[in-house]
């Protein structure tokens, strides 16, 4: 992650002073960005799920407490992830095999598959990640508690 990050805002730093101190903008810049954005995307979206702080409505498991909400948490939610995680992995690689391998990058010439390669192997990953989040993960306590001083337990 850390690389993508340094490699985006490289190729935005140079976008930018090639644009507007050299006055010659460089195109291949544009290209980084924007698949170094798509990779930060789906890998953060899986290790969302990997550390359990992925974004989701509340309304449910806020009233639950105990072992009713790590049952919810751990099988239910995980559960549904997986699903998803399973139509992302059939298909991304339906698109990536169908739009991935006859188109290039505009700049590079490169397969788009590279690009569109992710979003299989980001379902992959949470498919995994729901998996271990199911056996291994403690969803007893409440995120919400607060501590007898009014700090938050973790």
């Amino acid at each position: 992650m850390i690389f993508l990050v340094t490699a985006m805002m490289l190729s935005l730093f140079w976008q930018v002073f090639t644009r507007f101190v050299l006055k010659v903008p460089a195109t291949w810049t544009e290209e980084i960005a924007r698949y170094t954005f798509i990779y930060l995307v789906m890998i953060g979206a899986s290790l969302g799920v990997k550390n359990s702080v992925h974004f989701g409505m509340t309304l449910v498991s806020d009233k639950l407490h105990g072992r009713t909400r790590d049952l919810y948490q751990r099988f239910v939610i995980n559960g549904i992830i997986m699903i998803c995680a399973i139509f992302l992995v059939y298909y991304g690689i339906e698109f990536t095999r169908m739009y991935g391998l006859n188109r290039v990058s505009p700049t590079f010439l490169t397969p788009m598959a590279w690009v569109f390669g992710i979003v299989p192997v980001s379902g992959f990953l949470m498919i995994v990640f729901s998996f271990q989040n199911m056996i291994y993960g403690d969803f007893s306590r409440d995120p919400h508690a607060h501590s007898a001083d009014g700090n938050e337990v973790h």
